[in-house]
């Protein structure tokens, strides 16, 4: 007699075997196909940064060098392709078309600069745009444009007034806008022949202008004194009249 063995329950565990490899093997590619774009981009990012840093460099260096033209282009390539601190390039760039004397669009690119710049850096990004505003009213000045300069002084000391520079390592940058703020009004002053207050202080009082002489009371004034004069030189006659009548005794 054949005994037939009971048939082992091993098919369908070898086949959801080799369908979990299956799945575990699709999933794999799955993921390596996901993951391949990130290293990618891990990777782009690694040179972007590299090449940044690069074109940082030569802004940097031709800076320091005096040739502001080159360095402004240098840290302009870096306004788009900076997304970690936005606010450097534009920042830079307005310290090199400052270096260039090109005030009105260092100003434009240093408000660009504050509006990206975190809190602990906007003082020291305001500093560099009031003076890029004061040196704007200073060129003013010397083209006779005396009303332009004056609103520029006023608007530089508007944008000084409004910083709001944090105590510690920015300390010497707060004292630095003080100084520009005094130096500011003063010129202002010098065109308006009038003490300007400091931002935050109110306008001093304009002089009160002084009222019309009476004129009927200097008249009566001035008759009182002839009247006076008048009457001493009388009795002065007359002490004279009765000297001589003595000295005729």
């Amino acid at each position: 007699m054949t005994t037939t063995l009971p048939r082992q329950q091993k098919l369908p565990g070898r086949a959801a075997a080799a369908r979990t490899v299956r799945s575990r093997g699709s999933r794999r590619r799955s993921l390596l196909a996901w993951s391949a774009p990130v290293v990618l981009a891990a990777v782009m990012l690694a040179m972007r940064m590299i090449g940044m840093t690069i074109e940082n460099d030569r802004g940097v260096d031709a800076f320091s060098k005096g040739s502001y033209g080159p360095s402004s282009t240098h840290f302009g390539r870096l306004q788009t392709a900076n997304v970690l601190q936005r606010w450097v390039a534009p920042f830079n760039r307005g310290d090199s078309l400052f270096g260039q004397k090109r005030y009105a669009q260092a100003a434009a690119e240093f408000r660009t600069a504050l509006g990206l710049a975190p809190a602990d850096r906007t003082c020291m990004v305001r500093v560099n745009l009031v003076l890029a505003i004061e040196s704007i009213g200073d060129a003013k000045v010397a083209a006779k444009s005396l009303p332009d300069a004056a609103r520029n002084y006023q608007t530089a000391l508007r944008t000084a007034a409004a910083a709001s520079c944090p105590p510690g390592a920015a300390r010497r940058t707060g004292e630095r806008l003080a100084q520009a703020r005094a130096e500011i009004a003063a010129k202002l002053e010098a065109l308006s022949g009038q003490p300007q207050p400091s931002p935050g202080q109110p306008n001093p009082k304009p002089p009160q202008p002084q009222p019309p002489p009476d004129t009927k009371k200097t008249q009566l004034q001035q008759r009182n004194d002839k009247a006076q004069r008048e009457d001493q030189h009388q009795r002065d006659q007359a002490n004279q009249g009765q000297t001589n009548d003595r000295e005729g005794w």
